[in-house]
Parts: structure tokens; C-alpha cells; sequence
């Protein structure tokens, strides 16, 4: 296995490409860049996008969750009308949310394969190529996975029989990153029923694939060249770290095999934040309903009747009761300990 892996990796991620621009009717990648009021940051990848889509084998659609401003309307204020000749913008008619976005991508464009790209991740010179060589030497791939700069990690690249052979050679959510993830159009599709029935996730669109984990005969490419870098558009903080350790447990509900689902719990237990980190997430948002997620997280942590949550459960109640306290000796700590703990969050969900 670790043979054919090797000369995968050599093969697929690192070969020359096959073919040449223009050899195909159609695309054979889409681009494409969900986005929501993020105007600034689309027009800001773009300018790093242009100068690598001199080529008809991929094209760029901007995905516009009904931002106040239209995105069409800044792209066509920093490029001009001519800018429309080289990409496609959709916008849809209401705000669908993070996730209905994220699934949506699905139902955009042309290409045989799929990458969407986070309009705050900025992509990297070359990236393009990359991710069109790969997919060109091993056109039968349901999945391609690329490092994110700054994102979650990926250490042995090369070529999986299955999405669980590649979690248990790397027991993480590497795949959580949205821009690492390069999808075949036509099997995501067909199987993508499972991204809207666990929509509530923090990852709906790796369900169809998650949901047919153990089957070997999914070829996946792991990549070693980092494609983009990982929020580094726009403000730092975009996103609750409560939201996502919440959301993302419910992939344990998936209808999947009792290997799968131990292996996907220790890739969930690697990702989870440490609790007192969620518990300073709570701790900075001035909203009871953030206090309840926190203690719905320590339930399914800990189990609801232990120790460990009791304790976690009774500093919670101290906390939502005295709230301007439990922050002043929070900021005393800090005071001490000349260590920043109270993080400027927002909620990805409502703002995405």
C-alpha cells in the first residue's frame, strides 16, 4: 500500500500535466468563491486569480450570498464591465446561510471537478496549476485534498483507497478547511442529499462523501503543495469556536459504519478546542444563548451526569449569573498573567 501510495503521489501531485489547454469542450475545473459581504476580499483573490486563468480549461464563479452590496457591483467598479468576460457571477435571490452556501457550490459551473475557494483565503501563486495537473493525471479521483496554508494538516500525501483510509492515516479533520477540498462534480452530486440532510454540521459538504467512507473504490489524492493561505483576508476572527466544535460532532450521526464512525470520532476529539477555550468563548459574548451551547457541548464531551461536566456545568451557572464579574476576573487574569484570554469573536453563522 505504502508503494502504490508513493508512486501516487509522484504520479498525480507532482507529474506533468496531461494534455493542454483547450483539449476539452468543456472546463475541467470550476472555480468557484462563495461569498457574503465580503466584497473587498473577493476583488482582492481575483487579483491574485487572473493572472493564472490564461487558459480555457478552468473557469471562475463568484457565488454571491445576496451580500447588501452586490459583489457584481464592486468587481465591476475595480475591473470594469470587461471583467465579466473572464467570470461568472451568481447571485442568489435570499441569504442562504454558511452551509446552504457551501452546498450550493455543487450546482455551479461546468467543470468535471469542483474547488471552492473561501473569499478570505488568499490563493497562492501557481495554485491553479497545481490543482489542474493533479486532476488531470488521475482523472477517475472523487476527491483531491490540498494543505491550506495555516489550515489543518494533511502528513502523508499520495493515493487513498477511500476517504477512511486517508482519515486513519491522518486521524484529523484535515478536510474541514472549504478551499483544501477539490470535489468530482458528478459523484458529489449524486450523493448529495447527505450535505442537506446534516446541513446543521459544521462541514455539509464532506457528508457525501463521509457517508460512503468505507468504500475502497473512491480514489483520493492527497496533496503535499499548499494552495492558499488560511484567512489571512479581512479581519482574523470571523467565526465562533463554540459553533464549529458543536456543529461538527454532528457528523457522528451519519448513517456509517461502526469502523468509520470510531475513526471519525478521533478525528473529531483531535479538532475539538480545549474546553476552557470555549469557555472563554462564551465568556466574551454577551449572550445567554452562547452560555447554553456551551453547556450543551460539555453534555456531549463529557456525558451529561460526570464530574468533569458537573464542575464545567457549575462554573457555567456562576458565570451566566454574574456575568460583568466572571469577565472582570477574567481581565484581572490577564492582567497577571500578561496573556490575552477574552477572544474578539463573531458568529460565522449569521455573518458568513
Amino acid at each position: 500500500m505504502d508503494q502504490v501510495r508513493n508512486s501516487a503521489s509522484q504520479l498525480s501531485l507532482s507529474g506533468e500535466p496531461g494534455g493542454v489547454a483547450g483539449e476539452h469542450a468543456a472546463p475541467i475545473l470550476s472555480i468557484v468563491i462563495p461569498t457574503y459581504r465580503r466584497n473587498d476580499c473577493v476583488v482582492d483573490n481575483i487579483k491574485r486569480l487572473l493572472p493564472q486563468l490564461d487558459r480555457n480549461d478552468v473557469e471562475l464563479i463568484v457565488l454571491d450570498n445576496c451580500s447588501p452590496v452586490p459583489v457584481a457591483q464592486s468587481l465591476e467598479s475595480a475591473f470594469g464591465p470587461e471583467i465579466f468576460c473572464k467570470l461568472k457571477v451568481v447571485r442568489n435571490a435570499g441569504n442562504l446561510g454558511l452551509t446552504g452556501n457551501s452546498l450550493r457550490i455543487f450546482e455551479m459551473g461546468l467543470g468535471d471537478y469542483i474547488w471552492p475557494l473561501c473569499d478570505d483565503d488568499a490563493i497562492l501563486p501557481n495554485a491553479v496549476e497545481e490543482v489542474v495537473t493533479a486532476i488531470r493525471a488521475g482523472r477517475d479521483l472523487v476527491y483531491l485534498w490540498f494543505p491550506i496554508t495555516g489550515g489543518p494538516v494533511h502528513r502523508k500525501p499520495g493515493l487513498y483507497h477511500g476517504l477512511l483510509d486517508a482519515m486513519e492515516a491522518e486521524p484529523n479533520l484535515f478536510f474541514i478547511a472549504l478551499s483544501a477540498n477539490v470535489f468530482q462534480r458528478s459523484y458529489f452530486l449524486s450523493r448529495l442529499r447527505f450535505g442537506y440532510l446534516y446541513s446543521y454540521s459544521w462541514a455539509p459538504f464532506i457528508c457525501p462523501l463521509l457517508s460512503d467512507a468505507d468504500n475502497r473504490e473512491n480514489r483520493i489524492a492527497v496533496g503535499a503543495s499548499p494552495v492558499a493561505e488560511s484567512g489571512i483576508l479581512g479581519q482574523a476572527e470571523k467565526w465562533s469556536k463554540l459553533d464549529a466544535c458543536i456543529g461538527i460532532r454532528t457528523l457522528l450521526e451519519l448513517p456509517i459504519s461502526e469502523r468509520a464512525l470510531k475513526c471519525l470520532r478521533s478525528s473529531i476529539d483531535s479538532f475539538t478546542f480545549s474546553t476552557p477555550r470555549l469557555f472563554m468563548d462564551s465568556v466574551v459574548l454577551h449572550d445567554n444563548q452562547r452560555w447554553q451551547l456551551f453547556r450543551l457541548f460539555v453534555e456531549r464531551k463529557y456525558g451529561a451526569i460526570s464530574l468533569r461536566a458537573a464542575w464545567w456545568l457549575l462554573l457555567a451557572a456562576a458565570a451566566q449569573s454574574l456575568p460583568a464579574m466572571t469577565r472582570k476576573v477574567v481581565r484581572l487574569m490577564e492582567h497577571v498573567l500578561n496573556r490575552r484570554l477574552l477572544l474578539d469573536v463573531e458568529d460565522r453563522f449569521a455573518r458568513s
